[in-house]
């Protein structure tokens, strides 16, 4: 059981992401070490085919491992995705996806989770195994900063 500090700062976290708003996606529910994000499809989640994109996919399924994860670290540390892979296994065109990501092992450096997406019929979309490279918070800077990036056209 998460405490409920820690549970308000994953929610915190969560809800204060840009691109979780932009996007889209929906903090269903989490616990220690798993994590449930949903997503309503929209025109702009899916490829010119009609179906869901697999970038779309790729993120929900990341956000699910990387939030499961984060459900077992303290304030104190941060991560970042090193290696996913993804088992894309079914289209869908229209609907609500739902993410479920379960986080696996987590040592002092490295961590490691799963995820399945899933459509609102209960098939499964996609599977992935993700690992991420945890990391003190105070080492953040040497990830470099948007003053790095180059300047937006």
């Amino acid at each position: 059981m998460l405490e409920a500090e820690f549970a308000r700062a994953v929610q915190d976290r969560f809800h204060d992401s840009a691109f979780n708003e932009w996007f889209g996606t929906e903090l269903v529910r989490f616990g220690d070490g798993e994590i449930e994000v949903a997503l309503v499809l929209k025109d702009h989640h899916l490829n010119p085919g009609g179906i869901i994109h697999g970038g779309v996919i790729a993120s929900l399924l990341d956000i699910a491992i990387g939030l499961a994860l984060r459900t077992r670290l303290s304030v104190e540390f941060a991560h970042v995705t090193t290696q996913l892979h993804i088992n894309y296994l079914k289209p869908c065109r229209s609907g609500r996806v739902t993410a479920i990501g379960k986080a696996l092992h987590q040592g002092r450096r490295t961590g490691y989770g799963e995820a399945t997406l899933t459509d609102d019929r209960d098939r499964v979309l996609a599977r992935a195994s993700g690992s991420f490279l945890i990391f003190p918070m105070s080492e953040i800077s040497l990830l470099g900063s948007h003053s790095d990036a180059p300047p937006e056209a």
